[in-house]
């Protein structure tokens, strides 16, 4: 009697951990459409730096992201965050994911994960993200997608998986490039302090 009477709690708590086990990841699941970034910037740096095991015959592409996402999911976040990138790219690295915790303040490095079937970078913030309010991020990658023939080029592509009210795209030509041409094309240029030609591009209301 009392075998059965354990084995009937025991199918009753299996039934109620399936149950609510669920229901308590969805409420921390990184839904991106709760999370429309307010800016974005992305640097775009070709034969801008190397890792230390980077061969010097292999052209890098460095690509920074610096984000402000709003938490706009109703409720305070204490999930993690999700950002595209191209993990299936060649040679693709990822870098450097921080959070700006304090305004005028440095960035404080996170653990992150790559999935590389998914597409995604993920890490958690050292705090819950409260509702309304904004959380600053950056993450860096590199790639081998520069070709190299009579010319090196490449082709940049930006995936954003929520809104953008306003993106900015920073194009650093290497120190030694000539005749450089840019698709599309823009207006707005001019030299770093480190003597690097930056070309600005800017782009409002942008959507998924």
């Amino acid at each position: 009697m009392l075998k059965n009477k354990l084995l009937a709690l025991f199918v009753i708590a299996s039934f109620l951990a399936s149950f609510i086990t669920p229901k308590a990841s969805a409420e921390t699941a990184f839904q991106a459409d709760k999370f429309p970034f307010k800016e974005m910037q992305v640097q775009v740096m070709p034969e801008f730096d190397y890792l230390e095991d980077w061969s010097k015959d292999i052209p890098s592409l460095l690509i920074g992201q610096y984000g402000t996402i709003t938490n706009k999911s109703g409720q305070d976040y204490d999930g993690k965050i999700e950002i595209p990138v191209p993990a299936k790219e060649k040679g693709f690295k990822a870098f450097l994911v921080a959070e700006f915790p304090e305004e005028n303040k440095p960035e404080v490095q996170r653990p992150y994960d790559v999935d590389q079937e998914k597409g995604v970078i993920t890490w958690k913030p050292a705090k819950a993200i409260k509702n309304n309010e904004t959380y600053q991020f950056v993450i860096e990658y590199y790639t081998q997608s520069i070709a190299v023939n009579d010319k090196k080029s490449f082709t940049y592509e930006f995936l954003n998986n929520a809104k953008i009210d306003l993106l900015d795209i920073v194009f650093y030509a290497p120190m030694n490039a000539k005749d450089i041409v840019l698709e599309p094309k823009t207006e707005s240029n001019e030299k770093s302090e480190y003597g690097e030609e930056l070309y600005y591009y800017q782009y409002k209301d942008v959507k998924v």
